[in-house]
């Protein structure tokens, strides 16, 4: 049988929710069907070591600049050599680039996966519709992502199929010794540990958590915040944290690579993101047994279920946010019950071989069509 080529085609290979499912993909492909090539347009980073180790095909394109016009000829020679069947491309810039770029090399299949909502203004939003008839087929990661591909940016619904982000829901549910844990963050035992693992950019709405932990904390001060990652906003937060008067109640630990280890020594997670596509951290706490809370804001409902989950709050309400986190805090059951019930949604809806198959499902498909 002949292998299908795919070129799997992303802006960066650094760390981000967007190149984990890339990773997760090419890892995971049948390797009896399918021959997996990963490209990106930036010079690679740790996601880029991540799949060398794995014995995938890593080709940065090492963009200079976005005037740095020689890459599309690098693209173009990368698709012809490899003699790529499907071109499958992840955020903004590499959807671009490799629906037009991928016409003109005779790729026959080009699907652009859309992840976010919000980021593309009018100029991108008019660049997608533009580029569209381009592309083959558009990947969603929720519902949410495909509605605003058809209303904002105006791409073909019949085009559009939509496949959630999966989790290895195994490798979150891990046995820790949880007072070791809680030691080396420099926590007690017996304090109440509310998780947060993001970007730390302006619009994950983390200013709005330390308006709410402000409250809380004033009426218990054994609950702790960890806010887990990094980003072009980590100063401004710790500087509001540390006008706020949080101190020791509000931990900042940047980047880790123990996110598993760190949701099973924790109590609660919150996600007070003003807009997103679907985050990959709410699947992961979920799998952990963590409840949520997290804003009621594009495809988040789809995967916390308000009342039974978690507990969704409206984007930018601080006092929203703290009445959530106050209910949860002072319920140990509910926050047991909501745990539990989020892991078997996980199992049952949001596994990684759930999202591979469909993937692989989607690729022989598109060839057979044409």
């Amino acid at each position: 049988m002949t292998k299908i080529n795919v070129l799997l085609f992303t802006t960066t290979l650094e760390v981000g929710g967007t190149e984990k499912i890339t990773s997760i993909l090419a890892r995971g492909f049948d390797r009896r069907k399918f021959n997996v090539t990963v490209a990106c347009l930036s010079h690679g980073g740790e996601v880029a070591k991540e799949l060398r180790s794995a014995g995938i095909d890593v080709q940065p394109l090492n963009m200079k600049s976005k005037f740095d016009f020689t890459v599309l000829l690098r693209l173009y020679r990368l698709l012809r050599s490899c003699r790529v069947d499907i071109l499958h491309s992840f955020l903004f810039h590499a959807n671009l680039l490799g629906r037009i770029v991928g016409r003109f090399a005779g790729v026959p299949v080009i699907i652009s996966s859309e992840r976010t909502m919000g980021m593309e203004g009018k100029h991108r939003a008019l660049m997608n519709k533009f580029t569209s008839p381009l592309a083959s087929a558009f990947t969603a990661n929720s519902n949410a992502v495909s509605k605003f591909m058809v209303e904002e940016i105006g791409l073909p619904k019949e085009k559009i199929y939509v496949i959630y982000n999966g989790v290895d829901a195994e490798s979150f549910k891990v046995k820790v010794n949880r007072k070791k844990v809680r030691e080396s963050l420099v926590l007690d035992e017996h304090d109440f540990v509310v998780v947060s693992v993001a970007r730390l950019t302006k619009l994950k709405g983390f200013e709005y958590l330390l308006e709410a932990a402000e409250k809380i904390i004033a009426g218990n001060s054994k609950v702790k915040f960890l806010i887990v990652g990094d980003g072009p906003n980590r100063k401004n937060l710790e500087e509001k944290s540390g006008k706020l008067g949080l101190g020791g109640n509000v931990i900042f630990l940047g980047f880790r690579d123990d996110i598993a280890q760190i949701l099973s020594a924790s109590d609660l997670f919150v996600l007070p993101t003003i807009w997103e596509g679907f985050p990959n951290t709410i699947l992961e706490a979920m799998a952990a047994g963590l409840a949520v809370v997290a804003t009621n804001t594009s495809g988040i409902p789809e995967s916390v279920s308000d009342g039974k989950t978690g507990l969704l709050f409206e984007p930018r309400d601080s006092e929203g946010l703290y009445e959530a986190l106050e209910s949860m805090i002072k319920n140990q059951e509910k926050l047991k019950r909501m745990g539990e019930e989020g892991r078997e949604k996980i199992l049952k809806n949001f596994s990684i071989q759930k999202m591979i198959n469909e993937n692989e499902r989607l690729y022989e498909k598109l060839l057979n069509l044409r």
